[in-house]
């Protein structure tokens, strides 16, 4: 499965024009972010990227993940924003008088499922 993280870490790369700005740009090491793809690669059975010393390029199969990608993560923002604008806010979760919603991360599995809510 695709995690969203995948995602994320594949645009970053493309947006940011290396391995080592698309980890500046998402807050994570370049090991990780290397990783992240890799594992994306591996999932897809095909590499996304030409890796030459200090560039990158799409290879064919990456453009075409591009344009899938980028429906990806708007879809996910889609969701999230209209999740936000249309269900009140849980009891004790929004901050007094700012009209704002507070979200937690719940964490996923290995297979990027939502962990099971504690009791």
């Amino acid at each position: 499965m695709i995690t969203r993280t995948q995602v994320r870490q594949f645009l970053a790369v493309v947006d940011g024009g290396s391995f080592t700005r698309a980890a500046a740009l998402i807050n994570v090491t370049q090991p990780t972010l290397s990783t992240g793809v890799g594992e994306l690669e591996k999932h897809l059975g095909t590499k996304l990227f030409i890796r030459e010393k200090r560039r990158i390029q799409l290879t064919e199969a990456g453009a075409k993940f591009l344009v899938h990608a980028r429906k990806i993560q708007r879809e996910f923002r889609l969701a999230e924003d209209e999740t936000v604008k249309s269900s009140p806010p849980a009891k004790g979760n929004q901050a007094r008088g700012s009209g704002e919603h507070r979200v937690a991360h719940i964490g996923t599995d290995n297979r990027g499922l939502p962990k099971p809510a504690a009791r």
